[in-house]
């Protein structure tokens, strides 16, 4: 396994949510030849994504990582994006560097039950769609 993730380069959507946190961390542990990690977020307000990243590094979980892939922030590039939006809502600058991956991990969802089935519906099934058009131009993609 080890061998297929070695030099390739990964867009994951979801990275900030409990799942994603744990592929996030998975993957900079155990694959440290990954050429780039591309971690599709939303922007938020109050914080920019060098902050948003210095912070989410924090979290507990990436203890262990930390200490086996201490240089791991050289490959971890945030990307903004909503899952929500045509094209993801990408620049044309990240629609040029989707085209340049390899892998495609797909964890972004909405999961908070009380909203409309309507948003539900816009953000899981219309956001993977809007990846998968997009995915779909990429001859470089070995796996989705």
């Amino acid at each position: 396994m080890e061998e297929f993730y070695r030099n390739k380069t990964i867009f994951l959507t979801g990275g900030t949510g409990f799942l994603g946190s744990m592929v996030v961390e998975k993957l900079l542990r155990s694959f440290p030849d990954i050429t780039k990690l591309y971690l599709l977020a939303r922007k938020k307000q109050t914080i920019n994504f060098m902050e948003r990243s210095k912070e989410y590094f924090k979290y507990p979980v990436f203890e262990r990582m930390i200490s086996m892939n201490p240089n791991y922030y050289k490959k971890v590039c945030w990307i903004e994006g909503d899952l929500t939006m045509p094209r993801l809502n990408l620049s044309n600058e990240d629609m040029q560097v989707i085209k340049t991956v390899d892998i495609v991990i797909h964890l972004g969802a909405s999961i908070k039950m009380k909203n409309p089935l309507r948003e539900m519906i816009k953000n899981n099934l219309f956001g993977t769609a809007e990846l998968l058009k997009i995915c779909s131009d990429n001859t470089n993609i070995k796996v989705i």
